[in-house]
């Protein structure tokens, strides 16, 4: 037999449950709105980064392409020097044409002349080289 304060007792706590379940409902749906606007602001700010990177990794290839060509530009000029020539370029037309390229560029830092000399042309080319001023002419045999 039960009691009839038993029975009060179970309808309490059935109450008393039922009681709190708006407040469990609110708390989740608060939690699942806390963490649903987390995650778009998330992904706004991802997004956001990404593009700003893409962005300036862009204009940083850029930069760096403009140079090279730039580079590439002034290499074509020498280029140009030797085939415009009616006669061989010598060291300091070379020295004086290079150096009005690279004047203002500090990312060149030398360009070097060396002329193909064949072993007749070899005591010529040395004995010029020195009247020229050099005193130590490093030359390299190259297997063609």
């Amino acid at each position: 037999m039960t009691s009839k304060a038993s029975v009060i007792s179970k309808s309490n706590r059935k109450s008393s449950i039922w009681h709190f379940f708006p407040v469990f409902i609110v708390a989740v749906v608060t939690a699942a709105a806390t963490i649903a606007t987390w995650y778009l602001i998330y992904a706004s700010e991802r997004r956001a980064h990404d593009h700003d990177f893409i962005r300036r990794a862009g204009n940083q290839a850029n930069v760096i392409q403009n140079r090279s060509d730039d580079h590439w530009l002034k290499l074509y000029a020498l280029r140009a020097l030797f085939d415009s020539a009616e006669h061989p370029v010598t060291r300091d037309e070379f020295e004086h044409f290079a150096k009005s390229l690279i004047a203002d560029d500090p990312a060149i830092m030398n360009v070097a002349w060396a002329p193909r000399v064949t072993r007749e042309e070899r005591p010529a080319h040395e004995s010029s080289a020195v009247n020229g001023g050099l005193k130590h002419l490093p030359l390299r045999y190259r297997l063609a």
